[in-house]
């Protein structure tokens, strides 16, 4: 009876480690999984609030350059805050984005960050192929990790998306 048992356990076990090394996902499988996830974080982090917060910065960032110096006590004396010229450049932003389409930046802001997110994938990421399972590494500040596992035909995710945004950035 134990040998009878034994036998079986060991043909269902055999059976699932052939089905597995017959599903097991290829090299592209696993880059795509990380892709995918890495665009759905680039779209979150690219939405058109986000760039007109960040324009809003970066022109900010450029009026000392322009000989434009305002320190907070200037601001103060001026009767402005930052919160009023951060507003002041989202008006200033809305009369642009009636002769240009923020979402047009968005576009190519997305597909400028996917483009270096691919090189980097592309460089940066192996996947070793086991007999029934395979496993994605991508190399980051020196450090390998492990980022994806593959079995039954199926990539499953080790990253979540806040590990991708510091990949990405």
């Amino acid at each position: 009876m134990l040998k009878r048992a034994f036998i079986i356990v060991t043909l269902v076990l055999g059976a699932l480690v052939v089905v597995m090394a017959l599903t097991v996902p290829d090299q592209q499988a696993h880059y795509d999984a990380v892709r995918q996830l890495a665009q759905s974080v680039v779209e979150k982090e690219l939405t058109a609030e986000s760039i007109s917060e960040r324009l809003v910065k970066a022109g900010m960032e450029k009026l000392p350059e322009l000989g434009v110096d305002l320190s907070e006590e200037d601001l103060k004396n001026l009767g402005v805050d930052e919160e009023d010229l951060t507003r002041l450049g989202a008006q200033g932003l809305a009369k642009i984005g009636e002769d240009m389409d923020l979402t047009e930046v968005k576009e190519v802001g997305t597909q400028m960050a996917m483009g270096a997110a691919d090189m980097y994938l592309r460089s940066h990421m192996t996947v070793d192929n086991y007999v029934a399972v395979n496993i994605g590494w991508v190399t980051f500040h020196g450090h390998t990790l492990p980022i994806t596992i593959g079995a039954f035909g199926k990539v499953f995710i080790l990253a979540d998306e806040n590990q991708v945004r510091q990949l990405i950035k």
